[in-house]
């Protein structure tokens, strides 16, 4: 998701059974890296390079790892998160949800 309200961050949690006060700090600007485990889910918080104008700045964006898909969440236009939509037609749902992961963090 990209630039989400919090009335759909507030669905998600309640659809997908995730905690919605740890949705809201993925869109954060001032949100620092780091991981948190709750139950079966996995909040991944970081960062990514945004160029704007003549410098460079990193925002936030938020990984939700389950056991049934990966969810991504960030502020702002996000190009490099394609590489989990990419060939998908549902972006929410993934079949193996740890390998496009680890694409991302190995390129």
């Amino acid at each position: 998701m990209q630039d989400p309200s919090t009335e759909e961050l507030i669905e998600l949690a309640s659809s997908f059974h995730l905690e919605v006060d740890l949705l809201l700090d993925g869109i954060d600007p001032y949100e620092v890296p780091r991981l948190e485990v709750v139950g079966k889910n996995t909040y991944i918080f970081t960062r990514f390079p945004q160029e704007l104008k003549d410098q460079t700045i990193t925002m936030p964006v938020l990984f939700v790892v389950s056991e049934r898909f990966i969810a991504t969440i960030c502020i702002g236009d996000a190009p490099f998160l394609e590489v989990f939509s990419k060939n998908e037609k549902n972006h929410l749902l993934q079949h193996k949800q740890t390998k496009p992961f680890l694409n991302f963090y190995s390129k």
